[in-house]
C-alpha cells in the first residue's frame, strides 16, 4: 500500500456501503444507517463500521512495510432473516471487489481488494427490552489513495 489516507479505512467502508446502496446513509432517518465508530441505539436496523488492528507485512529484502487495514462491519436487526439478507449481502460485495474506486469528501481512495472471514452471529442484545439480534464481519484490506 501506498500513500498516506485522509479518512481512515472505516469511513472509506462506510461510503462504499453506502455508494452500493447496502446502507441508506449516515443519519438514522435513512433506512440501515450506517455509522462509523459509535452505533447509535434507535434505528434497529443499522450497520456501524470500526476500525481495527491492522495486518503489517515487513518486507526486509525491500525494506518496505505493507499494511492491510483491519475492520468490522457489524450489523444489527430486530428480525433475523433481516439480519442474514443484510449480512450476505455485504460479503457478496465484499467478494465482488477488485480496485473499486470510493470518493469520501471529495477525496479519491481505491479499494484494491478486501480479504473476509465470514459472517459472525453474535446472538441477541443483552438488553432484555430490545433483544436484537447482532452479527459482524472482520476484513483486512488494501486501500490507497488515488
Amino acid at each position: 500500500m501506498s500513500g498516506s489516507l485522509s479518512h481512515t479505512p472505516a469511513q472509506i467502508l462506510q461510503q462504499w456501503l453506502i455508494d452500493l446502496a447496502i446502507a441508506g446513509g449516515k443519519t438514522s432517518s435513512d433506512t440501515w444507517p450506517c455509522y462509523y465508530g459509535h452505533m447509535p441505539d434507535a434505528p434497529n436496523d443499522a450497520l456501524c463500521v470500526y476500525d481495527t488492528t491492522p495486518i503489517v507485512h515487513t518486507r526486509v529484502a525491500l525494506g518496505t512495510t505493507i499494511q492491510h487495514y483491519g475492520n468490522q462491519i457489524k450489523i444489527r436487526t430486530d428480525a433475523t432473516a433481516d439480519g442474514n439478507a443484510k449480512a450476505q449481502a455485504i460479503v457478496d460485495a465484499l467478494d465482488a471487489v477488485i480496485r473499486t474506486a470510493v470518493t469520501v469528501s471529495a477525496t479519491a481512495y481505491k479499494i484494491q481488494a478486501i480479504h473476509h472471514d465470514g459472517i459472525v452471529y453474535l446472538g441477541p442484545e443483552v438488553d432484555q427490552s430490545t433483544r436484537r439480534r447482532l452479527y459482524t464481519i472482520n476484513t483486512n484490506s488494501d486501500i490507497n489513495a488515488s
